[in-house]
């Protein structure tokens, strides 16, 4: 593993930074070629701005994938997500795959690459 990765894994404490720094690795390994993005989404306070793509629901993950849109929303297993925000990312993701591009929830990285393998096939 590159030292750059290395560092990432270790200095991420939160559940979900984890698991999306593991899903990247894997990702790249299994699918030479794919290009993905930590998609990070916000709200600035000052400016009254969200900033991100898709956001409010914006995929954690995007990129692309043999020339389709890639977008991955990554759980936590067990992780709470409020109600309205889930009908926010279950949207985003629809959007994505009604659009052709290839879009899932994923809570690990082989749930990652199901949600790829079961759309390039």
């Amino acid at each position: 593993m590159h030292e750059l990765h290395l560092n990432l894994w270790r200095l991420s404490v939160n559940p979900e930074t984890r698991i999306q720094n593991s899903i990247l690795l894997h990702l790249q390994d299994k699918f030479p070629g794919i290009i993905l993005w930590k998609n990070l989404l916000g709200f600035d306070q000052r400016t009254k701005c969200y900033y991100g793509i898709g956001n409010p629901g914006g995929a954690d993950l995007i990129g692309m994938h043999l020339g389709r849109f890639v977008a991955l929303e990554i759980k936590a297993p067990g992780a709470y997500t409020k109600k309205d925000h889930l009908a926010e990312q279950t949207q985003f993701l629809k959007v994505i795959r009604d659009g052709g591009g290839i879009s899932g929830f994923a809570s690990s990285p082989e749930e990652a690459e199901a949600v790829i393998m079961a759309a390039v096939k």
